[in-house]
């Protein structure tokens, strides 16, 4: 999805989000520096926060790289590859589940507490 931010008819900023699976990965973001003083990078991802939030999607990716503005959203670092051994499959099965039962109910607890952050700190 390419989500847009104008001012004056101009282009001040725009993100181009995958969402699937109730998880949006922001992938390619940029603004006009013209407008710097206005943060439309900060007014269009606030928006689109709220609109993914109003939809239910547990998961804001920011994607790979460690721009200093991602950490204005958020403060941690998911790894992307996580290797884990078991001698038996059926314990490992069990083990790979709570995992990712547990990895789903902090996602959620994180966007919720995203959520309220970005509220009590944007008009």
């Amino acid at each position: 999805t390419l989500s847009v931010a104008h001012y004056n008819d101009a282009l001040a900023a725009y993100v181009v989000t995958f969402t699937l699976n109730r998880a949006a990965r922001f992938w390619k973001t940029s603004y006009d520096p013209l407008y710097r003083l206005y943060s439309p990078g900060k007014f269009l991802f606030f928006q689109l926060l709220q609109h993914h939030f109003e939809r239910n999607v547990y998961l804001i990716d920011f994607l790979a790289g460690q721009e200093p503005y991602k950490f204005q959203w958020t403060e941690q670092l998911q790894l992307l590859t996580r290797p884990i051994f078991y001698r038996s499959p059926l314990r490992g099965q069990f083990a790979a589940w709570r995992l990712q039962v547990r990895m789903r109910f902090a996602r959620i607890d994180r966007l919720r507490r995203l959520w309220v952050w970005v509220s009590h700190r944007l008009p």
